[in-house]
């Protein structure tokens, strides 16, 4: 989402041009392969695609940012939609704040929503979206648009 200056503060709207974004990306072909990456990016993917999107199968852009499943010995292979590092950030909402110090420019990711790593690592990670996870979703989107 960009790079923001020293000093920066986000704003309801700031959050409104990333939901669109966002948005616009996940009707995209590759909405699909969010929609399926489980835990908050799924969340949050399931906020701008629908299960149509879901059912219509692997992207053209497969063998280029796919993932091959295969057991090793078989002859035959298997491949779906896997998300790049770019796509994953576009989804979480991540900008980076130059935190310029008097020896150099210093960056800083800052993001609206965590990163998958975050989440994974966090108590609410329990190998499933769980009612838990959803309040704590609701809660965060709320404390967001009040700002």
């Amino acid at each position: 989402l960009g790079v923001r200056p020293p000093g920066y503060k986000p704003t309801s709207l700031d959050y409104l041009a990333y939901e669109s974004r966002r948005d616009e990306f996940l009707l995209s072909s590759r909405g699909r392969a969010a929609r399926f990456a489980g835990g908050i990016v799924g969340r949050l993917a399931s906020e701008g695609t629908d299960d149509e999107l879901a059912a219509r199968g692997p992207s053209d852009e497969i063998f280029d940012d796919g993932v091959r499943f295969w057991d090793g010995q078989s002859q035959t292979a298997y491949w779906d939609d896997a998300l790049t590092l770019e796509e994953i950030h576009l989804i979480c909402g991540v900008y980076v704040k130059d935190s310029t110090e008097s020896d150099g420019w210093q960056k800083k990711e800052i993001s609206w929503w965590p990163k998958p790593a975050a989440f994974f690592h966090s108590g609410l990670n329990i190998g499933w979206w769980s009612p838990d996870c959803e309040r704590w979703f609701q809660k965060r989107l709320r404390e967001i648009k009040q700002n």
